[in-house]
């Protein structure tokens, strides 16, 4: 069920960049690099998807080595984990479409499949705002995963941070008692 509905968010996010894409033929509200400046910047865009993708990856490396935790144990079956590692792997799912996309200028696969110039530059707008649109969508869904990651680890130590206080504060205790017991124990044998 939750993968469904990964894939219907995806898909519902890529109509909506269509739409974005055909209003934007209309109105020209984002400017289109021309064919001579394309292929550096989506170079660029790729560059900018593969650092954010990496970054994700750590993220979710970060959340695994978590899982030794106390609390993380306590919570393990539940979709808590879970619902954060889906929140990663859609960030990293965006990035690579952004890649894909890119790869196609990149490659000069839109000039070499298209010969019609009109075309072509209908095709090239749609695609940028696609692969430009995937990479905020990516960027979105990095940022609040990255948030939701910095809360859980602010409450897995927390968490320790409060049961290691209990420990200490009953340690204390008892070294209290104990040296009480000591003392009077000299007291008795004087």
């Amino acid at each position: 069920m939750k993968q469904k509905k990964k894939v219907v968010t995806v898909v519902a996010y890529s109509i909506l960049l269509l739409v974005i894409a055909g209003v934007n033929i209309k109105l020209n509200f984002i400017t289109i690099p021309s064919s001579e400046e394309m292929a550096s910047r989506q170079i660029d865009y790729i560059t900018i998807s593969t650092v954010f993708a990496g970054f994700s990856f750590t993220a979710l490396g970060l959340l695994l080595g978590l899982s030794s935790e106390k609390l993380i144990e306590k919570i393990k079956n539940t979709n808590i984990i879970m619902d954060k590692v889906g929140r990663i792997i859609s960030s990293i799912v965006f990035f690579i479409l952004s890649v894909a996309v890119s790869l196609f200028f990149v490659l000069g696969l839109d000039s070499s499949l298209i010969g019609n110039a009109d075309v072509l530059s209908v095709v090239d707008s749609i695609l940028y705002v696609l692969s430009v649109g995937y990479l905020i969508g990516g960027i979105a869904y990095f940022i609040y995963a990255v948030y939701e990651l910095y809360d859980l680890v602010k409450r897995v130590y927390g968490y320790n941070k409060k049961e290691t206080n209990q420990k200490i504060a009953t340690a204390k205790a008892e070294l209290e008692a104990t040296r009480k017991k000591m003392r009077d124990a000299e007291e008795n044998n004087e």
